[in-house]
């Protein structure tokens, strides 16, 4: 049995935190439950982890509980074209291969037969923002060129889609668009071609996508410049595509703690008291995968944020997704945030894909 292939086997017991972890170390979106004899039990993606978060499943819990348990697969001997063609049929991205007694021998990879994208190669990121909020921090220098572990936020997050795959990043820019281009020129030095979206107007977090001077050839990356996140955004890809959507939405988890006993009525009757209870609400982390169709469902003149878009979409009929965020996720909108990012990551600490925050 090859090392790498040991690399996606998971036991039944394991929690979804430890798979979870073992899907980011082999950076192929997929883990493979054996048991000791190496016979397949099932299968568990990312996709399926985000999944089941959306359905509040506990990071606790067992991989049992989330796996695939009767998945595709093919026998030894198969051709590849055999195997193909079950995973275009499917929308697969991997199907292992099985022995006789059940014993995985080998996992195909989509991407060894395909030339077709796999990855994002375009991204925009908006940072025209003033940061009124980071005052008076923001009164000389852009939100996004703030500093985090030694380097302005922006860089970290270009950094962050060129490791996704992405080649041309577009900086919607309009407040003190100056230091940015200063410092970011051409993109050479971080090896990835940028070009500038200049508002002569505030926009809003979509309507610069007006000024994109020809729609990307396919799904692109949207991404606010001021968001910290350790989430692989290859993964935002895979997901997207798996679902057919139009759009996906990155959700981050927000918990809020109500600091008083609560009462629930019936008119002027107490039907319960809960003390202190929390709540949990998805929330938009300001990163999103998209369409090039999309383009279409922008007004033609004035701001538009992307809640108008989504919305839009929504009222014709086509498909949003929302992929929730578990690892690190920070937007350093505010004073308390900033604070928080910089105390979470530093030069010793990276800002880059490394599974769950411990």
């Amino acid at each position: 049995m090859n090392q790498e292939l040991e690399s996606y086997f998971i036991p039944p017991s394991w929690t979804v935190r430890e798979a979870t972890d073992q899907i980011n170390e082999n950076r192929d979106g997929i883990a493979l439950v054996v048991d000791s004899e190496r016979v397949l039990l099932g299968t568990l993606t990312d996709g399926d982890v985000r999944r089941a978060i959306l359905r509040d499943v506990s990071l606790s819990d067992t991989v049992q509980e989330i796996m695939c348990r009767h998945p595709l697969t093919v026998p030894i001997g198969t051709a590849p074209a055999d195997a193909l063609q079950v995973m275009e049929q499917h929308r697969l991205r991997h199907i292992p291969v099985l022995d006789g007694d059940g014993r995985v021998l080998d996992l195909i990879h989509v991407g060894d037969f395909l030339e077709s994208p796999n990855r994002f190669s375009t991204a925009v990121i908006m940072v025209g923002g003033k940061g009124k909020r980071l005052h008076p921090i923001t009164q000389s220098t852009p939100k996004s060129m703030v500093a985090v572990a030694e380097r302005p936020v922006l860089e970290h997050v270009i950094q962050q889609v060129v490791s996704a795959g992405v080649e041309h990043v577009y900086l919607s820019v309009n407040y003190m668009a100056n230091v940015i281009e200063d410092h970011f020129g051409d993109g050479e030095r971080l090896g990835v071609r940028i070009e500038y979206l200049r508002e002569e107007e505030a926009l809003g977090t979509g309507g610069s996508l007006r000024l994109l001077p020809h729609p990307p050839s396919g799904p692109f990356l949207v991404m606010n410049g001021d968001v910290l996140t350790t989430a692989d955004l290859a993964q935002l890809f895979t997901f997207h595509t798996a679902h057919r959507s139009v759009m996906t939405i990155a959700a981050a988890e927000y918990r809020l703690k109500v600091p008083y006993g609560t009462l629930r009525l019936g008119n002027h009757h107490l039907l319960g008291l809960e003390e202190k209870p929390e709540y949990s609400f998805h929330c938009n982390a300001g990163i999103y995968a998209i369409e090039p169709e999309v383009l279409g469902f922008l007004p033609t003149a004035g701001p538009c944020d992307m809640t108008t878009i989504s919305d839009r979409l929504l009222e014709n009929g086509l498909p949003v997704s929302v992929f929730p965020i578990y690892e690190r996720w920070i937007d350093i909108g505010n004073p308390a945030d900033l604070e928080r990012a910089r105390e979470v990551f530093s030069a010793d600490s990276p800002i880059k894909p490394v599974g769950l925050p411990k």
